[in-house]
């Protein structure tokens, strides 16, 4: 079995699903790729996203606002086969690419960021003021689980972009330190408020196994500093999902 992380959405009423498919001509450095299965009027065409030697993984896709689909996911070029778990870490990048249902082309792959800091979990959100929104996680020094043997919690922070019709723009640092491992629940309202809520660590010790559920709101301009969804509630809360009323007018509607 060489496929996984399949991501789904609807193009014109048939299914597009993106998933990594470990491609087995390559070394296990250089193997995984991102293809797509676009159902068809003559059943499913399968094509490759990404065709190379950087690592692919976590893809997400979205319908742009002109009927194209963009793919996100977390990309690593340049990785060596005994690269220190630090070293590859740092090379992971989020990057992108459009399909354009009148070529049937995917665009070449381009990167949203270039640094020396992991990048992960990319997920695309069209929010209810008909913005398509990018967030991801960033470790700003790098601290990061290496090793299953050895609990360590992650230091990573909340980033959003958001896509002009033609590329990703203002690419900001939202929420410092939600330190998380998993994908963000992302809402915005009709009105541009934006809710994240997420899973951490809720007392900081890498001992103990005490998730709990966070949320931030951005209104006037600013987030505002992280509460728990639910602080009375002792059992672990992770993998959250946010949704806003139809009318965008309610309180977003966190699930877990």
């Amino acid at each position: 079995n060489n496929v996984a992380s399949p991501a789904l959405a609807y193009l014109d009423g048939k299914a597009v699903i993106l998933y990594v498919y470990d491609r087995p001509s390559l070394p296990a450095n250089q193997c995984t790729e991102i293809r797509m299965l676009r159902e068809t009027a003559d059943g499913w065409a399968d094509v490759d996203v990404t065709n190379d030697t950087a690592l692919d993984s976590q893809p997400n896709v979205a319908v742009t606002a002109d009927g194209k689909l963009i793919a996100v996911w977390t990309r690593m070029a340049d990785v060596q086969p005994n690269d220190d778990p630090l070293v590859r870490y740092s090379k992971a990048e989020i990057a992108y690419s459009v399909w354009d249902p009148a070529s049937g082309v995917w665009s070449a792959p381009a990167l949203i960021t270039s640094d020396a800091r992991l990048d992960l979990n990319p997920q695309l959100t069209l929010g209810q003021d008909g913005v398509l929104y990018l967030t991801w996680l960033k470790s700003p020094d790098n601290v990061f689980p290496t090793d299953v043997s050895t609990r360590v919690l992650p230091h990573d922070d909340l980033w959003i972009a958001r896509w002009d019709g033609s590329r990703f723009v203002g690419a900001t640092q939202a929420i410092g330190r939600v330190d998380t491992l998993e994908r963000i629940g992302f809402g915005v309202s009709s009105s541009g408020e934006r809710v994240a809520v997420w899973s951490r660590d809720n007392d900081g010790n890498e001992n103990t196994n005490d998730p709990a559920l966070y949320f931030s709101r951005y209104t006037g301009g600013t987030w505002t500093g992280a509460d728990r969804v639910n602080a009375g509630d002792a059992q672990p809360e992770t993998t959250p999902s946010l949704t806003f009323t139809m009318t965008g007018k309610n309180p977003a509607e966190p699930g877990w």
